[in-house]
């Protein structure tokens, strides 16, 4: 008994140390663009997904746009704007004012994050 315990906690463990977070801050311009900078470096992408707010929560049901990074590295990007050597799997959707939703990045090795932001657009171009 005492072996599986501690097979247990040690495949625990393990699980634990290979995933991470994706940090992550948002701004929106002047120009009503939403900026995402990547905080801890430049991870591995494996998808980026905006999804809409549903009852306080993300909604991946309703992913308003979504690109493949196939693991690429990344350091910032532009929503609606596909970085280099992404594939857009979602086209992007103009975001409602005075929204919510959430940007979600998966990234290599267990890598992941997600950041709620407030659509304020305060000039009213929308993107």
């Amino acid at each position: 008994m005492k072996l599986s315990k501690y097979f247990a906690l040690a495949i625990s463990l393990l699980l634990s140390a290979c995933s991470y977070e994706i940090e992550m801050t948002v701004d929106i311009d002047g120009d009503c663009n939403v900026n995402v900078n990547i905080l801890n470096g430049r991870p591995q992408v494996r998808y980026i997904a905006v999804v809409e707010e549903l009852n306080g929560k993300p909604n991946f049901e309703r992913i308003v746009w979504q690109v493949d990074g196939n693991y690429k590295k990344l350091g910032r990007f532009t929503y609606g704007s596909v970085p280099s050597g992404f594939k857009e799997v979602v086209s992007p959707e103009t975001l409602k004012q005075d929204s919510n939703f959430y940007i979600a990045v998966n990234g290599s090795g267990g890598g992941y994050g997600m950041i709620k932001m407030e659509y304020k657009c305060l000039t009213n171009k929308g993107k």
